[in-house]
């Protein structure tokens, strides 16, 4: 019985420390997205740096900052995210950079988006040099070119 009791309370203290750890990891990544909103860009590059380090973890968090109302936050998360390298952020990316009216943004987006090593992310690139939107084409022409990816 006393054995019963001892593996019981293993037990607990083993999931209430994984969901311990899981709750601490995104109170992190939720410290860092705020950091973003910052207006020190001292406080924003090392949220960038603490974000890339978490990884693919902070990935659905990053790609919901994409449509934060701050234009810092979204380029703080698209640059953070090319930079994880996720897929999962290939079309979120692709939205930011097609409805944005924000030469800054669509930039970034860009650029992040020419830093995921996927095949999908290359056949958006490549369909968006032929957009309607000049800047939009240009840019992605320019950026294929010059970073000679997408092969």
């Amino acid at each position: 019985m006393r054995l019963w009791i001892i593996i019981a309370g293993l037990i607990l203290v083993i999931t209430g420390m994984g969901t311990g750890c899981q709750k601490s990891d995104q109170d992190r990544i939720d410290a860092e997205i705020e950091n973003l909103n910052s207006t020190s860009h001292d406080v924003r590059e090392a949220a960038i740096d603490a974000l890339v380090e978490i990884g693919k973890p902070a990935v659905e968090s990053l790609v919901s900052a994409l449509e934060s109302m701050n234009k810092e936050v979204q380029i703080s998360a698209a640059r953070v995210l090319g930079k994880i390298g996720d897929a999962r952020a290939i079309q979120p990316l692709i939205e930011l950079l097609t409805e944005s009216f924000d030469i800054d943004l669509m930039f970034e987006a860009a650029m992040a988006l020419s830093s995921l090593d996927e095949k999908e992310a290359c056949n958006e690139l490549k369909k968006l040099k032929k957009s309607s939107n000049p800047i939009i084409s240009q840019l992605v022409k320019k950026l294929l070119k010059e970073n000679d990816i997408c092969k």
